[in-house]
């Protein structure tokens, strides 16, 4: 059987074959069967998600698609079923941060932070063996967000993250556990109280 070659118009052409077979286009689905496809991909386009948007597929629309097909497999959430997502996401590298998983994955927030369950998500992640407060500190990429420039949206987030988590936002106890996030929002909101209000309470739902 003589070798398959690739080219960019290979790699395209099998991305929408596989699209209208109705395949899980998601890279770690792929991955799973179809490596020397993945590999070329990235070879020609830079990125599984390049490749598959050449292929003229959306690729947000796909993964939007896929997470909810797979939230309806999952069917009633237990405790179980929760740590299961959480190790899930965390092997995918998503930002584990409750502020974004609140956004980008709502059912499983809900089920997490409900009384029947955890109570909150710092307590889902540690349930799932993840550090929270290490978790703070990173950047979704796992670099230490000291390198990151504290514009007023981060520090925002971040208050919103410790809220979300169930942490208390008592200034007294932030200056224990996140002094740096303390004294750089009394810095550029004025006080740790105007910060909270700010984070909580936005002009838009007022």
């Amino acid at each position: 059987m003589p070798k398959r070659v690739w080219s960019p118009e290979r790699v395209t052409e099998e991305i929408r074959e596989l699209s209208r077979q109705g395949v899980d286009l998601r890279h770690g689905a792929v991955q799973q069967e179809q490596k020397r496809l993945v590999s070329a991909a990235i070879r020609y386009f830079g990125s599984w998600r390049a490749a598959v948007e050449a292929a003229g597929v959306d690729y947000d629309s796909l993964r939007k698609t896929s997470e909810e097909q797979r939230l309806q497999k999952i069917g009633k959430w237990s405790h179980e079923r929760i740590l299961e997502e959480i190790r899930e996401l965390q092997s995918r590298g998503e930002d584990l941060r409750a502020v974004m998983v609140k956004n980008k994955f709502p059912s499983l927030f809900s089920a997490a932070v409900s009384p029947r369950y955890f109570g909150n998500w710092r307590k889902a992640l540690e349930a799932a063996g993840i550090d929270y407060d290490s978790l703070l500190q990173k950047s979704p990429r796992g670099r230490p967000r000291r390198t990151e420039v504290w514009h007023t949206g981060l520090i925002l987030d971040m208050i919103r993250s410790l809220k979300d988590a169930g942490e208390s936002l008592d200034a007294d106890q932030i200056s224990l556990r996140h002094p740096r996030l303390l004294r750089l929002a009394t810095s550029r909101l004025g006080s740790w109280h105007a910060a909270v209000d700010m984070a909580l309470n936005p002009p838009s739902s007022r």
